[in-house]
């Protein structure tokens, strides 16, 4: 069940079920065994970070594309 969930070929709540768990126990058993319970790329963080500087420029908000560069080569993502 493990392995299913890790290869993404089943999402979470459906794998907790099956192993007779709470979705957030689940989530528990995972971290404790050492396997991502999200996965998420660079690709997904650039999506979000593109679509953030979208909606700030619909409000006339000023993009804060500067958080691209504060972050680049790290290894930890943290928006300000």
């Amino acid at each position: 069940m493990l392995r299913l969930f890790a290869e993404r070929k089943i999402p979470s709540g459906h794998a907790a079920r099956i192993l007779g768990l709470e979705r957030m126990d689940f989530l528990a058993f995972l971290k404790l065994r050492g396997i991502p319970a999200v996965d998420y790329t660079v690709e997904d963080w650039e999506a979000d970070g593109n679509t953030i500087d979208e909606i700030e420029r619909r409000r006339g908000m000023a993009p804060q594309a500067d958080w691209r560069a504060s972050q680049a080569g790290t290894s930890r993502i943290v928006r300000p």
